[in-house]
């Protein structure tokens, strides 16, 4: 869970300074680490963030 949540803040911080090649890169990465369905409840807000930057602004 720990390992999700740093790579969604460092997706969020890579599209903020513009490079969205990297977030997308990192946002795969957080998305494929295997979570439990308790591990996955817990990191909910931490997906949604991975989730927005695939979202046009």
């Amino acid at each position: 869970m720990e390992r999700v949540r740093l790579l969604a803040l460092r997706a969020d911080v890579a599209h903020r300074l513009g490079d969205d090649e990297h977030a997308h890169s990192l946002a795969a990465e957080a998305s494929a680490v295997h979570l439990t369905p308790a591990e996955r409840t817990s990191v909910t807000d931490d997906l949604a963030r991975l989730t927005g930057l695939s979202d046009p602004a």
